[in-house]
């Protein structure tokens, strides 16, 4: 399927975030799947285009997401411009006063987030997990909440977002994602299959 998986790893951050996708990623050929990792303690994790500028990103960066634990990260959960991701099944486990956003939707970017769970901190406002940085849209569904140890809940993260920020973000990142190998899980079961199972040397292969 044209479709480059990329190894699981843990630790270790650059300037820029670490996995990063920038400038035609013709080496991971036309599609990169970022699957079962987990990344504790960091503060900006992942960029997905190189700048604001339309340049060599347009069209090329093609990017899936899934069944990763984010712990304590910052920011850029991802940050994206110019690419098509697809963002489903991750678990978040977010707080802290230093926290930014999760998914931040920049220039022509195409986040396709769907089936998340977000375990967050009395400090994280569940608006404040988007972040608009120039992007015009995105496709948000299937999220749920988990909130300073309150039960969970499934939340509207994109119109809590538009309820209390200008400009409004609109609904559809215009792609619906098509090389999902498996089928998608409920929210509410992700913590419990990603937890034990993302990092290095823990899938049960």
């Amino acid at each position: 399927m044209g479709s480059r998986r990329v190894p699981r790893r843990a630790g270790g951050i650059g300037g820029d975030g670490k996995p990063t996708c920038k400038h035609r990623p013709d080496s991971y050929g036309p599609h990169r799947t970022d699957p079962w990792n987990r990344f504790t303690g960091r503060d900006k994790l992942m960029l997905i285009g190189s700048s604001n500028t339309v340049g060599p990103d347009v069209g090329r960066l093609r990017v899936t997401l899934h069944h990763n634990l984010l712990d304590g990260v910052l920011q850029r959960l991802p940050r994206v411009r110019f690419g098509q991701v697809d963002v489903y099944n991750n678990h978040y486990r977010l707080g802290g006063d230093d926290f930014q956003y999760a998914l931040g939707v920049g220039v022509q970017s195409a986040i396709y987030a769907q089936n998340n769970f977000f375990t967050l901190d009395a400090t994280v406002d569940p608006a404040d997990l988007l972040y608009d940085w120039g992007g015009t849209a995105l496709t948000e569904r299937g999220s749920w909440v988990r909130q300073a140890g309150r039960p969970a809940r499934p939340v509207d993260l994109l119109a809590a977002y538009n309820a209390t920020h200008d400009p409004d973000l609109g609904a559809d990142a215009g792609w619906t994602p098509t090389l999902r190998r498996d089928p998608i899980l409920p929210a509410p079961l992700v913590p419990l299959l990603v937890d034990p199972l993302a990092g290095a040397d823990r899938l049960p292969i």
